[in-house]
């Protein structure tokens, strides 16, 4: 390995250190599991989950969009986010899914 400037190899400088495309499939076959399981779940629950864990809305915010009251706001994220655990459990490794499985050493 012939090192460059700064001492950087040619290498290093070409690599790509993008997602392979099998993480990149695997990313897409998680997202397409989520969307199915997202939608088993009843539409009172998925709409204050989507606004919350999607679209990052605070509570507040959503408590106003869906003209809710705070307390009921919290109790359909919890819910939903409940509903959506069962309907994904055993479906998906959730550490994969999340980016927390053990990345291979280069």
């Amino acid at each position: 390995m012939v090192e460059e400037e700064g001492g950087r190899s040619r290498e290093d400088t070409l690599r790509d250190p993008g997602r392979s495309p099998l993480q990149l499939a695997a990313d897409h076959e998680a997202h397409v599991l989520l969307e199915q399981a997202l939608a088993q779940v009843n539409p009172k629950f998925r709409a204050a989950v989507v606004l919350r864990d999607i679209e990052d809305l605070s509570y507040e915010e959503i408590a106003s969009v869906l003209d809710l009251s705070l307390g009921t706001v919290k109790s359909r994220i919890l819910r939903g986010r409940e509903a959506l655990r069962k309907n994904l459990a055993g479906r998906l490794d959730a550490d994969a899914v999340f980016g927390l499985a053990p990345q291979p050493i280069e």
